[in-house]
């Protein structure tokens, strides 16, 4: 009689080996890996026809709210949803992160499920079939040469073996002779699998550890400090700019120094194309400008902070050039403005510069005015002296620790298509036997899709054999 104990007992046990044999024939599974590739497409058309914030801003919650209550005028009510499913920073939301690392583990799967199978046909290809292969494989020719079995089986090996061919008997078989060509070939497949599992950790690493700030203004004898806790400051030491005769810019340079700690750990002369690198942080020129040299003063006359004023932005109008001071501690925004470089309609004079004062994140004007270049003027119960124009030098300053590993990626990548398109494995079984008119009968097949090329290649070895026939005749 059972008991149910003896039931419980009987019952199977699911152990550590299965549970993770099922999750890896889960990932090697091709429909898997297709659902992936497929979702990973759909996720990234989606990050290119949403709009996408930029990392500076989302990095400050109020500049981020203010973002987002811009763009609700596009999305609607569908904003909110959109922010919490991460699709307004999409390459870096963890849906995107968490789809890449399925898809990188169905990858890793599928190439490991096929090495063995790989290194089976290349190692130790199977070198016996059946006499009806020869008459069902996809690319066949055949001869009848008046050799013996056992010459034309040596004359067939010469000849593979001259076209590079690897040649193997099967000691049970001595009718039969199995080549190949370029044996490693599907390796390639391997190494172009593997590429994309380091180009995803590239990416990977470049979206969690790296940064790119396309606007770093540094006004000239200044430092501004780099930020994502990279410890660096920059200074413009000096600029040089020089014109072609229309007038338009013929080179910039930026003499560049890096400091950390207050130490100067770099400095470079910077053009385009010619950045400075610090710890894998490169100081890209990128544009140029004229700033503002402004004191600002409370009423009393008590200095509140001297700034050189980047005027990195224009008006609509083209006319103007302004920058922006954040007085933190009084709330407020201070607007500079003075004429554009080349502008002929400015309502300003050159040596002055308008100030409008506003509240710290409001559009509410405060007070407004004009100063003239080193007279003290009072705008928005402030005093504000300007005191000179200055350059400023605008970088792109970037961090990419996965570049390298993109890199070598695409090296493996490349290395692997010209593995799989350029070096086909070829494959070829042979067999000889005896023609029924005497001599021998002389079969090649290869299974493998068909390729005009080795078609000809094998026809032209079964034609040299016949041709040795034709040429015993007419010896005779």
């Amino acid at each position: 009689m059972t008991t149910p104990a003896d039931e419980y007992d009987e019952a199977p046990q699911i152990g550590v080996g299965d549970f993770f044999g099922a999750i890896y024939r889960f990932f090697y599974n091709k429909k898997v890996g297709l659902a992936l590739i497929l979702a990973m497409g759909v996720l990234s058309l989606l990050g290119i026809l949403i709009e996408q914030v930029n990392p500076t801003v989302r990095a400050d919650p109020d500049m981020y709210a203010a973002w987002l209550e811009q763009v609700r005028s596009t999305y609607g009510g569908w904003t909110s949803v959109l922010d919490a499913i991460g699709f307004f920073h999409m390459f870096g939301s963890p849906l995107y992160i968490g789809m890449l690392t399925l898809l990188a583990l169905s990858i890793i799967a599928c190439t490991v499920h096929r090495i063995p199978v790989l290194w089976r046909n290349a190692a130790h290809p199977k070198t016996r079939v059946t006499p009806g292969f020869y008459s069902r494989a996809r690319t066949r020719s055949q001869a009848v040469s008046p050799l013996s079995t056992g010459e034309a089986h040596d004359q067939v090996r010469t000849m593979l073996s001259k076209a590079h061919f690897r040649v193997l008997s099967d000691p049970e078989r001595p009718d039969q002779l199995y080549a190949d060509r370029f044996r490693f070939a599907p390796f390639g497949t391997v190494f172009a699998h593997s590429a994309f599992i380091i180009i995803l950790i590239g990416f990977t690493l470049t979206g969690a550890a790296g940064f790119q700030d396309d606007e770093v203004t540094v006004p000239l004898e200044s430092r501004v400090e780099v930020g994502h806790d990279t410890g660096l400051e920059v200074e413009l030491i000096s600029f040089e700019d020089s014109y072609y005769d229309d007038g338009s810019p013929k080179d910039y340079v930026s003499d560049l120094a890096v400091y950390r700690d207050g130490q100067q750990v770099a400095r470079q002369m910077v053009r385009v194309n010619h950045p400075l690198k610090v710890d894998g942080v490169a100081f890209n020129q990128s544009y140029f400008g004229v700033a503002a040299d402004v004191t600002v003063a409370d009423a009393e006359g008590i200095e509140i902070t001297t700034q050189v004023v980047p005027l990195q932005w224009s008006t609509d109008d083209g006319q103007n050039a302004y920058g922006m001071i954040n007085l933190p501690e009084q709330h407020l925004d201070v607007y500079v403005m003075t004429a554009a470089s080349g502008a002929t309609s400015s309502q300003l004079a050159p040596g002055e510069a308008r100030i409008e004062v506003y509240g710290e994140g409001e559009q509410t004007l405060r007070g407004s005015g004009t100063i003239q270049q080193g007279s003290p003027g009072t705008v928005g119960g402030l005093k504000f002296t300007f005191n000179r124009e200055k350059t400023y030098t605008g970088l792109l300053v970037a961090h990419d620790p996965g570049a390298v590993w993109v890199w070598v990626g695409s090296g493996l990548l490349l290395a692997g298509i010209c593995m799989t398109m350029l070096a086909r494995h070829r494959r070829v079984w042979v067999r000889i036997s005896e023609a029924p008119e005497g001599g021998s009968l002389v079969q090649f097949a290869c299974p493998d899709r068909h390729d005009t090329s080795f078609e000809n290649q094998l026809n032209r070895m079964a034609a040299s054999l016949a041709d040795n026939a034709e040429e015993d005749t007419e010896n005779a």
